[in-house]
């Protein structure tokens, strides 16, 4: 049967291999759908104790001897068997408008007196999804995934915050940017209007007030042209300098290595935010028939996390926010075709950060602070914003995990020197020992194949799927490691170069 939740969903084509991962992937589903049950009872009774606990290290278990058994029999093993959970936490969001919250539990109480009946047949009810539901939350202390949280929750709260990042309280969304340490140096580059600027002020003005917090706030416009296009934006630039807020104009994004705020390791920023980055085609004004070509986005973004890596502090996060459906990752509700996408982790990989985390931007919490999107063709005009998601880098470091693997496909091609010796299992030997397992999966597959008429030497093209969660893999990175394994190939017994 099927897997019930993003657990086990999209591992149906592995009960074909052999009999006995098909009845390991039974095992798997038959335990997860026991974990679904556990979950779903904790919620109705409101408490997370120790069944789900029970229940999910019985799935880890289960899982695991489905992935012993792949590697056995050397298939590649899906992103899904690869989670790790060190530590599960449930914690209740606050409300943010205590008023609503008491009026909420007196009307609530009023109705109970009215019909009791009612709390005998009927459940309790599944909580909103607003900003302001009180709903349940989830935090991780720990190395983490997503997709456990996807797999829970998903059907019933899809709003709820996504965190990897270890903070067990409090929201981890852009009003916080997580767990910033007394002393954190923030930028926050490309902010239009300032109005996101404005936001982080008022959610934080104690800590910046008294130097707890270090905000400095930038858009790529002179002031001059920042009031000419965005003339409301007068008033929060008042409101930042008086909160202590550090305002510069004229910064470009893709040279923060260039100002004077990188001066030593002291001066590196904890957090970098750049909040709906686009490449706007002569600026944008005017261009109603031209279209901003996609590869311009991502050289913004290649160009972006190549300069902001070079001044953000060694456990420090870059969080890069974007419309739906233009990151390319897993999270997505928009979907697109990946080559219609932006690519955010492949770009950020190229200068060796890791997607450490990803959730849905809290766009409503951010109105309710003070933020709208401007923008559209250089104007004080808005742009779509709902479903997107923010985007949380960090350097690639030993124990540091991406909440989703970055993933590449490379072809190669050889003649076959050997026929009689040649086997698809001594190929993956090779290519193996150029993917340590304990950092990458590989997986090869036959392409095509074809013999010349003159020689009667049979050529192969095999395809490498290659995925790391805890490597920054980018193109070049990707190529190299490729190369060296094809010439491995071509010095092997059975193989040799398609140029000779």
């Amino acid at each position: 049967m099927p897997g019930g939740s993003l657990l086990t969903q999209g591992l149906e084509s592995l009960g074909s291999k052999s009999k006995i991962i098909r009845s390991k992937l039974d095992q798997l589903y038959a335990l997860d759908d026991e974990l679904q049950l556990a979950h779903q009872q904790a919620k109705r009774d409101d408490d997370f104790g120790e069944e789900v606990v029970t229940k999910y290290k019985a799935f880890l278990s289960g899982r695991q001897q489905l992935i012993a058994e792949l590697e056995k029999q050397k298939i590649q093993v899906p992103w899904q068997l690869r989670m790790t959970i060190d530590d599960l936490e449930l914690t209740q969001r606050r409300e943010k408008k205590e008023g609503k919250t008491s009026s909420t539990k007196a009307g609530n109480k009023e109705k109970e007196k009215e019909s009791p009946q009612v709390k005998q047949t009927q459940e309790p009810a599944v909580p909103a999804e607003t900003a302001q539901s009180g709903r349940v939350a989830v935090a991780f202390v720990g190395p983490t995934l997503i997709a456990l949280i996807i797999a829970m929750l998903w059907s019933s709260m899809a709003s709820t915050v996504l965190s990897t990042t270890g903070v067990s309280d409090g929201m981890v969304d852009l009003t916080s940017l997580g767990l910033l340490k007394r002393g954190a140096r923030v930028l926050v580059v490309g902010d239009g209007n300032f109005s996101y600027s404005r936001v982080f002020l008022r959610a934080n003005s104690a800590r910046i007030a008294s130097g707890e917090i270090n905000v400095t706030v930038t858009s790529l416009d002179t002031e001059t042209q920042l009031l000419e296009m965005y003339p409301k934006s007068r008033g929060i630039l008042d409101e930042l300098h008086s909160g202590g807020v550090h305002v510069r104009h004229g910064v470009n994004a893709t040279k923060l290595q260039s100002y004077s705020f990188k001066d030593g390791e002291e001066s590196r920023f904890d957090r970098i935010v750049f909040n709906f980055p686009h490449y706007a085609a002569d600026g944008g004004v005017g261009n109603k028939n031209k279209r901003n070509k996609i590869h311009r986005h991502r050289q913004l973004l290649v160009d972006f996390f190549a300069s902001a890596s070079q001044v953000l502090a060694s456990d420090g996060q870059i969080w890069v926010t974007l419309c739906a459906g233009q990151g390319g990752t897993l999270l997505e509700r928009k979907k697109r075709a990946v080559g219609d996408t932006w690519q955010i982790v492949h770009c950020a990989a190229t200068a060796g950060l890791l997607l450490q985390d990803a959730h849905f931007c809290p766009v409503d919490a951010l109105a309710e602070l003070g933020y709208y999107s401007v923008g559209y063709q250089s104007r004080e005009r808005a742009f779509w914003t709902d479903d997107g998601i923010s985007h949380v880098f960090c350097h690639e470091a030993p124990g540091r995990q991406s909440c989703f693997p970055i993933e590449w496909a490379r072809d190669i091609s050889f003649w076959v020197t050997d026929e009689q010796l040649f086997t698809e299992d001594l190929l993956y030997d090779v290519v193996r020992k150029h993917f340590p397992a304990e950092t990458m999966t590989v997986s090869i597959s036959l392409l095509d194949e074809y013999r010349c008429e003159k020689s009667g030497r049979k050529s192969v093209t095999y395809r490498l799927d290659i995925s790391s969660s805890s490597l920054a893999l980018s193109r070049d990175r990707v190529n190299a490691l490729a190369q060296a394994a094809l010439t491995a190939i071509e010095s092997s017994p059975f193989g040799a170069s398609r140029a000779t």
